[in-house]
């Protein structure tokens, strides 16, 4: 069983369409129940225990939106951590920029995801509708600012804490 304290780091990508003319990602949207329901978010899963971040990612890209991606592809744009709060251990997350893949997006987890789009994610940040952390760092990435902690005041307006 996992310490609910332990630190955890996770790895997400952005799976970007196009890339010269225009700024969309894939954003996946969290079905109507349960938590963050009907917030959207990018591929991303937790880093396994012996696995690099940009396996992760590429990993992720594959199970959630079945796209094969090779590993010199997934170029790192932003890292972000988050100190220990309430009953977790600290977070630090690693954002890829992926520009060219193999396969068609579709949707391989129907039970995390009802809804798979193309977007520059400027109105759904305006309108809250992008998960915290992942809102952050496309706003980050897109005004090329590699690094960023998150601490605990901006983890109680987020309404972590």
């Amino acid at each position: 069983m996992e310490d609910p304290k332990a630190d955890i780091s996770s790895a997400y990508v952005f799976l970007r369409k196009n890339p010269l003319v225009s700024q969309e990602i894939v954003l996946l949207r969290r079905p109507k129940l349960g938590r963050k329901s009907g917030m959207y978010t990018v591929p991303g899963r937790k880093i396994k225990r012996g696995e690099l971040p940009r396996s992760a990612a590429i990993r992720a890209a594959y199970e959630q939106v079945g796209i094969s991606v090779p590993l010199y592809k997934v170029k790192p744009v932003h890292v972000s951590y988050r100190p220990t709060y309430g009953e977790t251990g600290a977070q630090t997350d690693y954002f890829f920029e992926v520009n060219e893949w193999l396969g068609i997006v579709i949707n391989r987890e129907p039970e995390e995801c009802d809804k798979i789009i193309f977007s520059n994610a400027g109105m759904l940040l305006l309108k809250n509708m992008v998960f915290s952390v992942v809102g952050n760092a496309i706003w980050c990435w897109r005004n090329d600012i590699f690094y960023s902690e998150l601490d605990l005041n901006w983890i109680r307006r987020q309404g972590f804490l």
